[in-house]
This record gives structure tokens, sequence and C-alpha cells, in this order.
């Protein structure tokens, strides 16, 4: 008898990174890279908002009309933000607030779950009105987010 066993397959670009020595960003940022090129960025903004950059490596713009939902393994509901403040889309990128810092504790149900989570995917459009979905690894994600946010963070999950 013959048993096949199939692993979920991870990229070697799909590891979760710290990067420090940005001359454009302020702080440190969390990010990974899919197998497709498409970019994640985890990091705190000068005024201590927590957000989170998605970059697509889709050669059409993203849709501005509508930000990218996002959902982290299956978990009910997705995550999906309205065009505002709170998330900006231009180009090939969306940028959205997921908290903000203050003191040590935060309570932020998505990066609870950035930090706790397998897998992540992105559903957005493009200009050109195609529908497109694009996942990522969390693995490693926690320790990531913690150098780049600070270590003594306590992260807390907000009711839904």
């Amino acid at each position: 008898m013959l048993t096949i066993c199939a692993l979920p397959l991870r990229a070697a670009g799909e590891r979760w990174t710290t990067e420090t020595d940005i001359p454009t960003a302020p702080r440190p940022q969390a990010t990974v890279t899919n197998p497709h090129g498409d970019k994640l960025l985890v990091f705190a903004d000068q005024d201590g908002h927590v957000m989170t950059q998605f970059i697509s490596a889709s050669p059409v713009s993203l849709n501005k009309s509508s930000c990218p939902t996002f959902q982290v393994d299956q978990r009910q509901p997705p995550h999906s933000f309205p065009i505002s403040q709170r998330c900006r889309v231009e180009g090939h990128q969306a940028l959205v607030e997921i908290a903000a810092l203050s003191g040590r504790k935060l309570e932020s149900r998505v990066l609870y779950e950035f930090i706790n989570g397998s897998r992540i995917a992105f559903r957005f459009t493009t200009q050109d009105g195609a529908y497109h979905e694009r996942s990522f690894s969390l693995s490693r994600s926690k320790q990531a987010i913690a150098a780049a946010l600070g270590d003594n963070l306590q992260i807390l999950s907000s009711p839904r």
C-alpha cells in the first residue's frame, strides 16, 4: 500500500523578517514576500498607528474604489475596511491602519490573528475589473512583528 502525504509547501521567500535599515521608514518593518512576488508589511508609523501594507506584484494597479479584504485561516468574518483615512489605495499598494500603539498593551483582533495564524489571504480587484486572491504564510510573523513593534508589547484580541 502506498501512502501519500501532502504537506503545505512554503516557498523560500515566504519567511517573515524584520527590516531595520530602511531610509524611508522611521521604524523597523516586519515583512514577507509570497511566491507571486506580492509583499506584506506590518509597522508602526511616526504617529504610533500600526499599519499593514499590501503591495501587489500584479502588472495592473489596484482598484482605488475598494480596499482589499483579508482573512486569516478562514476565520469569520474576513477583515474589510472602507476607503477612508484607515485604508488608502494607490497604484499597486494598499495601506491599512489596524491598531494604535498606546503603552505596552495593544488590543487588536487583526494583529492578534496575524501573530497567531498560519496563513492570510488578501482579496482585491484591479483597475481592469479582475478579481485576485493572494496568500502569505504567517509562520514566524509573531517574532518579526514583535521585533518591529517592540518586544515587550502585549497583543490582545479585541472583541469581534
